[in-house]
Parts: structure tokens; C-alpha cells; sequence
């Protein structure tokens, strides 16, 4: 059975126990007129949907999944390992019974589209045809905002009602490279305050989303319409700071569009950036959230500095390795850098075992950041990192039991012997056992 099979069957079951008309909705409409792939798929209905999808799990071996009590949403998942196939239904009871104060009161007109499962739209949706502006609902003009492009809210109501969806307006311009109507970006900015209500963790989901991108012209829009400056005026309302922080976002950006012509290594550099850190959290976005914190700074001592930023962070959703990264990379932006120091073996070695998995970013960062900084060293420092190993992996030659058993030592000075070891297989003072003997006796 194939994707679509397995698609018309579960309608046709989610039909039989439905009692009245079914409404396909919102993003699924959307992704399906701007011709994305989809699997997961929206539905509204006027019974109980949370009792809907706990038979409809029940009757097609799916899983039930309860997301929201107060407005009787549930969603129902089929899996590639138990089912053999992706695909995810969520369904929402009509507010108030009424379809067209339901769909009014969506974030966006381009969610607010909707097209009524009869037997016209089955057929469309299961043979992957496109559906006909004859087959949408739609009360606010939406079919026309998602063709012209344009980000746009019904009402400012809207916004009000779940201010989180402020920051829907900027994603999703993002996400598909559409305008924001003036009239909601002064929605925004008039409401901009209320963000501060939300759940700290629905707030970072949604700007790592917009940070995932390639983002700096709508960080911009962002910044003007001050709700970066209400997330973030625990650390600093400073315009100037956002400006500078927009700015440098933009040179970041273009260095990694570029990465492919102007690094050798770029393919590494590349899947680096990309890679997620947590879940659909990526490198790339985390790099945008240290150049934020960067200019922050409504502490002029360091150390103080970094105690209410990791209190601020940890309060913020940000996870354990996350806060790491950041805040060990705002320590080395100083002096400690090695864009800083002379290209020794043993400032790199130094440099590339204290950073570990962050010597990418914070060599990235730091060139971002110091406008005099020399390019031709930052490609210089990432080929040693990618290409000599040896000075930030050390192969062992000689390990603490044999050097124990030899020279009798232990504890804290076996501790200090080791970490010369590795220094100086670093410098390739040390390439053998015999040097590591030699190297032991003369510095013990």
C-alpha cells in the first residue's frame, strides 16, 4: 500500500465516524495549494474530536495522542514502524459550531482556508491533484494573500487571543519567503508587550523555526516592531543593540551561503552548521542566538554578565548544551581566542581541546564580530582543525597504568603527566612510546 492507499483508507474510516460534515483545514490546505508534500493533515469537525480520534486510533491500529482538553483537539499517528507508513491527522471541534467564526479566528487568512471533505476533494487529496479555488472556503481573502504572497492577519484580535502568534507572522514570512502586511506589522508592534505572557518554551520553539532560515531581513522587521525588545529586556532595551545584532546576523548569513567558494573545508563546515543540536535545533541557528547575547550586554562586568545570562537562559527553555555553547563561546572572544595568539602547536592544542565541539562557531563568531580579523588565518586555523588531528585528538601511545607501573606515580601528579603527554604529542614532540619514556624521565 502506498502513501496515498493508505491516505484514502483512513479518511474513508475517519468518515464513517463522523456524524456530520468534515472540514480539511488550515496548514494542510496551504501546503497542498502551494504544492509541498505533506502527511500531516488537519481536520475540523463539529462533534467532540478528542472522543473522534481515540475511535478512530482504536478502529485503524493508530496512536492517540491528547494535545489540547480546553479547545478538544486530538491528533491521531500512524508510523512508518508499526503502520508502514507516516501520516498524522489532527482534529479540532468547529468553534462554537460555527465554521465561519472558526475560521476567522485563525492566525493567518493563509490558515484560515478551508475545503469540506466530500467526495470531489477525496478523490483530489488521495490521487495527489491539486485542489480549485472552487474547492476552498474562505472568508478572509486568504486564497488570494497566499498567491500574492502576503502574510496577513484577519483581525488584531487574532494576535491578541494567543500572542505567540506574533511570532507565527514573522515564520511564516520567513518559512516561504512572503511579505507581512503593514496593517499586522502594526498589529505587532501595538501588542508586542503581551509576548511576555506566553510559555517561555512556546517562545523558543518558535524563534529557533524563524532562526533556522536564513532569516536577517525579517529579524529586521522583528526589531521594529520591538518584540525582540519585549523578549529581551531582562538583558537590554537598547535599540542600538538590536540594530548592530541584525546587522551582524546578515554578514553571518552570507559568509555561510558563500562557505562553498570561500572555505576548502566547506563540506564539514556545512554539515556542522546544520546539524541538529536537540530535536530540529540547529548549529546555524544557535550561532544567531550567541551574536544576540553578545550585544546584550546591560552588564559591563564579564563574569556578572555571564551569571544573569545563564540564569536568564536556563529560564528561558534553553537546554543544558545549549547554555554550555553559549556561554563558553562569549568566554572566548577575548584574548583566549587564537584568532588572537600567534599559530603555534601549542596555542592550537590549547585552544582546540578547551572549545572541543564549538571551535567552528566560535572561530565563525569571533570573525563576525572583530571586523579586522584576517580571513586568510580564520581558513588558516580551520585546516589545522580538520586536517592535523593530532592537535585536538592524541593517539595514545602510553596509558596511566603502564606510566604508574614504571615510574611509581599516581594521583593528582599521573593527572598533570597525562595532560603534558597529550601537549606535547600536540607540538610532535612526542610521536612514540619510547619518546613518551624519554619525555616522562626528564620532566617527572
Amino acid at each position: 500500500m502506498n502513501f496515498y492507499e493508505f491516505l484514502d483508507d483512513k479518511i474513508k474510516a475517519l468518515k464513517k465516524l463522523c456524524e456530520k460534515d468534515i472540514y480539511l483545514v488550515g496548514g494542510s490546505i496551504r501546503d497542498i495549494l502551494l504544492d509541498k508534500y505533506t502527511y500531516d493533515y488537519d481536520f475540523i469537525v463539529y462533534q467532540d474530536a478528542i472522543e473522534l480520534c481515540k475511535k478512530l486510533a482504536h478502529l485503524t491500529f493508530g496512536a492517540f495522542v491528547l494535545l489540547d482538553t480546553e479547545h478538544n483537539i486530538g491528533r491521531v499517528v500512524w508510523n512508518k514502524k508499526r503502520n508502514g507508513i507516516d501520516l498524522i491527522f489532527d482534529i479540532s471541534q468547529i468553534i462554537e459550531s460555527d465554521l465561519k467564526k472558526d475560521l476567522l479566528s485563525r492566525d493567518l487568512t493563509i490558515n484560515a482556508l478551508c475545503s469540506k471533505l466530500d467526495e470531489n476533494t477525496i478523490k483530489k487529496l488521495v490521487t495527489n491533484i491539486k485542489l480549485d479555488k472552487e474547492d476552498i472556503i474562505d472568508f478572509s481573502n486568504g486564497y488570494d494573500d497566499l498567491k500574492n504572497g502576503i502574510i496577513r492577519t484577519y483581525q488584531e484580535k487574532n494576535l491578541i487571543d494567543d500572542p505567540l502568534r506574533m511570532l507565527r507572522v514573522f515564520r511564516f514570512s520567513t518559512k516561504f519567503n512572503f511579505s507581512i502586511d503593514e496593517t499586522t506589522l502594526d498589529y505587532v508592534k501595538n501588542n508586542n508587550d503581551k509576548i511576555s505572557i506566553i510559555s517561555k518554551e512556546r517562545v523558543l520553539k518558535e524563534l529557533y523555526d524563524i532562526f533556522n532560515t536564513y532569516s536577517s531581513e525579517i529579524l529586521k522587521k522583528m526589531f521594529y516592531s520591538d518584540i525582540l525588545k519585549s523578549l529581551f529586556s531582562e538583558l537590554s532595551t537598547y535599540e542600538e543593540d538590536y540594530d548592530v545584532f541584525c546587522e551582524k546576523v546578515s554578514f553571518f548569513e552570507t559568509l555561510i551561503k558563500n562557505i562553498e567558494t570561500d572555505f576548502s573545508n566547506h563540506i564539514e563546515i556545512n554539515n556542522y552548521f546544520f546539524e541538529n543540536i536537540i530535536l530540529e535545533r540547529k548549529r546555524f541557528s544557535l550561532a544567531k542566538f550567541i551574536i544576540l547575547f553578545f550585544y546584550l550586554r546591560s552588564n559591563p562586568n564579564e563574569n556578572d554578565y555571564l551569571v544573569d545570562l545563564e540564569k536568564f537562559l536556563k529560564k528561558f527553555t534553553f537546554g543544558a548544551e545549549e547554555i554550555k555553547s553559549i556561554l563558553k563561546n562569549l568566554q572566548y572572544f577575548d584574548k583566549k581566542n587564537i584568532m588572537n595568539q600567534e599559530l603555534t602547536r601549542a596555542n592550537m592544542y590549547e585552544y582546540f581541546t578547551q572549545l572541543k565541539n564549538d571551535v567552528v562557531i566560535n572561530l565563525f563568531l569571533f570573525y563576525i564580530l572583530n571586523k579586522n580579523t584576517d580571513l586568510e588565518k580564520l581558513k588558516t586555523v580551520l585546516n589545522y582543525f580538520y586536517e592535523d588531528k593530532i592537535l585536538s585528538i592524541q593517539p595514545k601511545i602510553i596509558d596511566g597504568f603502564q606510566i604508574a607501573e614504571k615510574f611509581n606515580i599516581s594521583g593528582k601528579e599521573l593527572g598533570k603527566i597525562l595532560e603534558k603527554i597529550k601537549k606535547a604529542q600536540a607540538e610532535k614532540i612526542i610521536i612514540s612510546y619510547e619518546d613518551a619514556i624519554f619525555f616522562i624521565e626528564k620532566n617527572k
